[in-house]
């Protein structure tokens, strides 16, 4: 319990300086570059629809709890994200994926448990900054979802790139398709 104590311990200053910013700078600070386009929604969707999922959410804050409560729930190869939204939903939004991610890739030496894992550990979460900048700021409204999927690493690699040209998560770095590679490249995002 103490990694969870730890990393929350250490996220809770950056998030209370964020609230509490005056509103010229909190406007300013919450900006978010999000990308939405229709041009990379069906072929990515004729990917991701090809598999059956079993979603589980969580709030990130209760994450170590719900692991060590359900050890077999993410024991095995799967997909998660990150995702922000408020306590209080309307029509089921706002709701932003920001992060992307894969477990067993190779060759399921990672299971998906030990992924989530990783990031309930400050030190983990750091080598992702963008992952870390993003629970500075929203900590306390990130849920994780998570479903274990059937898949050798090849397909588990193209379903990671089907579901970062779905969505397009701010905090993902890598794993886009090839053109949106291209482009980010062009543009100095990478």
């Amino acid at each position: 319990m103490s990694a969870t104590l730890d990393i929350l311990d250490a996220l809770a200053p950056d998030y209370a300086e964020y609230i509490n910013l005056p509103d010229k700078y909190h406007f300013k600070a919450s900006g978010r570059r999000i990308k939405i386009s229709p041009k990379y929604w069906n072929d990515n969707h004729v990917e991701i629809n090809q598999h059956q999922y079993n979603w589980t959410e969580v709030k990130y804050t209760e994450l170590k709890a719900h692991l060590d409560a359900n050890p077999v729930s993410a024991n095995g190869v799967g997909v998660y994200f990150f995702i922000i939204k408020p306590d209080n939903l309307v029509y089921s939004l706002p709701c932003y994926v920001f992060y992307v991610g894969v477990a067993g890739e190779t060759d399921g030496q990672r299971p998906l448990r030990d992924r989530l894992y990783d990031y309930l550990q400050l030190s983990q979460v750091k080598k992702r900054e963008a992952v870390h900048l993003t629970l500075q700021q929203y900590y306390n409204n990130t849920y994780v979802v998570y479903s274990k999927v059937n898949l050798t690493p090849v397909n588990l690699r193209k379903l990671e790139t089907a579901f970062h040209g779905f969505y397009y998560p701010w905090a993902g770095k890598r794993d886009f398709p090839v053109e949106m590679k291209q482009q980010q490249k062009a543009w100095g995002e990478i």
